[in-house]
């Protein structure tokens, strides 16, 4: 019985790959519609149930605790198709993104170096209190794998083809996908503020997805009024904040003296020269990151900020040297070797997390620091700290 349940745990596995890479596609396609994530959670409670019906269906092929009928198995066509899609599919996913890596690795040697991460833990603001969502937080936080306590502070070098050689070294820190919720401790949202300035930024930028209510929204402003940067604090909106009231967010976040970049461009003067400072909230909102960035001056330094990973591809082939995004939260869960199952991207798990060349411009995918669901399986809370130019 129990190589039977492997192997059908494999190919049910496989199956559900395949399932999702449709998904993230033919989702990304109506992405001013479709919420992925209610697709998502129905997807994660299915496979469960997916692996015990299939089980339960092959289990005339079980011969006792540890074995099973392989002769019985092989003459059955309906299973031999379904196992073999299934594990060809697997293998398949594991060889693409092998590859994939290696490719990505490649193509980032000489831009981006790595300078340090370090992990801060709040497993004591996840203490079980009276309500049931404190109590399965801190359960949650106890699963090995699960980042939900976890804050990653990310920073790298970055040499940026095209890249000014007149600018002083350029520190940026990207905050994204924080989707405020009162249920949680304020120290969180505390922490990342604290964290962030601690960096000391010349910039920082927001990408989208703050609260999912007004009073939310008011309240993670006036946490994040907190934030220091000489040059400024600039943001853009997220799905859920098109969906929620933008007006009223970008209202909120302009009120604690940030400014919004959607669907416009700013120069910022810094030492040594302006950076051209772009934003897109496409595909919610109409605007054409192309457009916005055709008037930058030929070899000035540029950076855009959207929400949606996708956007970098328009992006590609212009003045923008550099990308920050967030949306996909890493894929919120994935598998050692596999990676995330759902991506809300036409891309799937390339623009789940990290670094991706597009010519001349460099995207980066943000984890994001949302933790409204209690679960982040190898995907954990994210702010990314960025040094540009410079020796």
């Amino acid at each position: 019985m129990l190589p039977l349940i492997l192997v059908i745990a494999g190919a049910v596995l496989g199956w559900l790959y395949l399932l999702c890479r449709v998904t993230n596609r033919v989702a990304s396609l109506a992405d001013r519609y479709v919420r992925l994530s209610f697709v998502g959670y129905g997807l994660m409670l299915s496979a469960p149930l997916a692996l015990v019906v299939v089980t339960w269906y092959f289990g005339r092929y079980a011969q006792g605790l540890l074995g099973m009928d392989w002769r019985a198995l092989g003459h059955d066509p309906w299973a031999r198709a379904g196992i073999g899609i299934g594990w060809l599919v697997l293998v398949g996913e594991l060889l693409r993104r092998w590859v994939g890596e290696r490719r990505r690795v490649r193509a980032l040697r000489g831009m981006v170096q790595l300078q340090a991460i370090t992990r801060h833990s709040f497993r004591t603001l996840f203490i079980p209190r009276s309500t049931p969502r404190h109590t399965v937080y801190a359960l949650a936080s106890r699963v090995i794998g699960n980042y939900i306590d976890t804050l990653a502070v990310c920073q790298y070098h970055l040499r940026l083809p095209g890249w000014p050689a007149t600018l002083a070294r350029l520190r940026c820190v990207q905050l994204t996908d924080i989707h405020y919720t009162h249920a949680l401790p304020r120290g969180y949202y505390e922490q990342v503020v604290a964290l962030t300035n601690a960096l000391a930024p010349d910039l920082i930028f927001l990408t989208g997805d703050y609260g999912h209510s007004h009073g939310g929204v008011r309240t993670l402003s006036t946490l994040l009024a907190g934030l220091r940067a000489p040059h400024g604090v600039f943001f853009t909106l997220g799905n859920h904040d098109v969906w929620h009231d933008p007006a009223f967010i970008v209202a909120t976040l302009a009120d604690q003296g940030f400014t919004y970049l959607g669907g416009r461009m700013q120069a910022v003067a810094v030492a040594g020269g302006p950076v051209y400072l772009a934003g897109t909230d496409a595909p919610w909102l109409r605007h054409d990151v192309r457009a916005l960035v055709q008037h930058v001056p030929a070899g000035a330094a540029c950076i855009v900020l959207s929400h949606h990973p996708d956007n970098a591809r328009r992006a590609r082939g212009t003045a923008a040297r550099l990308v920050l995004s967030g949306h996909t939260h890493g894929g919120q869960i994935a598998l050692p070797g596999l990676g995330p199952l759902l991506v809300p991207s036409a891309h799937g798990s390339k623009h789940a997390s990290g670094f991706v060349r597009y010519d001349q411009t460099l995207l980066y995918v943000n984890y994001g620091l949302s933790l409204s669901l209690p679960f982040r399986l190898l995907c954990p809370p994210e702010i990314a700290c960025f040094d540009i130019g410079g020796d």
